[in-house]
């Protein structure tokens, strides 16, 4: 959690553009990426596709659109929550069912855990393309609105009758 939150920091103080002591505001939207297990398995999975990494669009949503963001990382947490649970559910009971002592419990909940972890990052890693491709259709939609609005102010600006005595 600690690596993330750090990994967040970076990345916040890149799209702040600020090396300063976050305000309050950059402090809680870093705290609720870093909370974010889409985010985390996005920026852990990057690592292994650095070339193909759309970090920075994410977080630009995230600060310009948190709605779509949070129904970005639901549409693909939630799919691989699915998954994951399809796929390890089975074999965990079967696992837990063979479990005789709490020594036993123990071994199977660390390797239960490391299993889960490691099908969410393959969930995601087979699915980097189309997960890449959601994030720069939302990043560029709200871009082009931005580069929309600009120009209508523009406009508005030299349409302006000016006031000179």
């Amino acid at each position: 959690m600690r690596t993330i939150f750090v990994g967040v920091l970076f990345i916040a103080v890149t799209a702040f553009g600020s090396e300063s002591k976050p305000s309050p505001k950059e402090k809680e939207f870093m705290e609720f990426m870093a909370r974010d297990p889409f985010f985390a398995y996005y920026v852990a999975v990057s690592k292994l596709r650095p070339k193909e990494d759309k970090s920075k669009d994410l977080m630009f949503l995230a600060i310009r659109d948190r709605e779509k963001y949070v129904s970005i990382s639901k549409f693909w947490h939630s799919r691989a929550k699915l998954q994951v649970s399809k796929d390890l559910d089975p074999i965990h009971s079967r696992e837990l069912d063979r479990a005789r002592t709490t020594a036993d419990l123990e071994k199977f909940k660390v390797k239960a855990i490391e299993e889960g972890i490691n099908a969410y990052r393959s969930y995601y890693y087979d699915n980097w393309v189309n997960i890449n491709e959601m994030i720069d259709d939302a990043a560029f939609k709200i871009k082009q609105e931005k580069r929309r609005e600009k120009a209508l102010n523009q406009l508005q600006k030299q349409s302006e009758p000016s006031h000179s005595k």
